[in-house]
C-alpha cells in the first residue's frame, strides 16, 4: 500500500469523526446537555476536517445562525483543498 492511500484513508476516518463530532453536538444541543464548544469544533476543522464539519453542519442544520462559523468552516475547506493540490495536484 501506497502513503497516498494510507493519508486518504486516514482523512476519511479523520473528515467521518469530524462529522461524528458535529452530529453529537447537535445531539446534545437539542437533549440540552453538555455541549462541545465552538473552539473544538474550528479546532477538528483546521486539522483537515473541514469537509466533515461542513458537511455536518448541513446534513444536521447545526449552528447555521452563526455566519461567522460557516464562513470560517467554508475558509479552511477552501485552503486545504489549496494544500491538498499543491502537494498531491502538482507533477
Amino acid at each position: 500500500m501506497s502513503v497516498n492511500y494510507l493519508a486518504f484513508a486516514a482523512w476519511i476516518t479523520w473528515n467521518t469523526l469530524a462529522f461524528a463530532f458535529v452530529g453529537l453536538d447537535k445531539r446534545r444541543s437539542v437533549d440540552l446537555g453538555r455541549r462541545l464548544p465552538e473552539v473544538f469544533l474550528f479546532f477538528v476543522a483546521a486539522c483537515f476536517a473541514a469537509l466533515g464539519v461542513f458537511l455536518g453542519l448541513l446534513f444536521f442544520r447545526h449552528k447555521t445562525r452563526k455566519f461567522y462559523f460557516i464562513l470560517g468552516v467554508a475558509i479552511l475547506l477552501m485552503q486545504q483543498a489549496w494544500i491538498v493540490y499543491w502537494v498531491f495536484g502538482r507533477t
